[in-house]
């Protein structure tokens, strides 16, 4: 299976601001979420079915809530990242405002997740596969 390709067609949806990330490209509503607050850069993650490998609702839902619970110090939205062609449960995900690249990569890793989207202020969203 490309999981490769399957990360760059999947939607990622921010359910508070109701907006889904656009991939190399620039997301202005996001950036407009900064604009009060002195924080350059974000995070989606998810701690949904780590290396790509499908749990159950159960698991998932205890691995996500370490995962909140580890990054407590941040402000999150709530959001899904999901498959277009509907054939994988859309995965629970945060957007997570103010981590930095180091730390969500670190989150992945310590979450085996396999990708996770980066952003910063005025800049495209990085896919990066981990």
């Amino acid at each position: 299976m490309d999981f490769k390709k399957i990360y760059k067609s999947a939607y990622y949806l921010i359910y508070d601001i109701n907006y889904k990330i656009k991939l190399n490209d620039f997301n202005p509503v996001i950036d407009a979420l900064f604009d009060d607050i002195d924080i350059k850069e974000w995070g989606f993650i998810t701690g949904f079915n780590p290396q790509s490998i499908s749990h159950c609702k159960e698991e998932n839902n205890s691995f996500n809530e370490n995962l909140f619970n580890d990054l407590n110090e941040y402000t999150i939205l709530l959001g899904e990242g999901g498959d277009i062609e509907g054939d994988w449960e859309p995965e629970k995900s945060f957007l997570v405002l103010g981590i930095n690249k180091k730390e969500l990569i670190n989150s992945a890793i310590k979450y085996n997740q396999k990708a996770v989207i980066y952003g910063e202020i005025n800049k495209v969203a990085e896919l990066l596969f981990i």
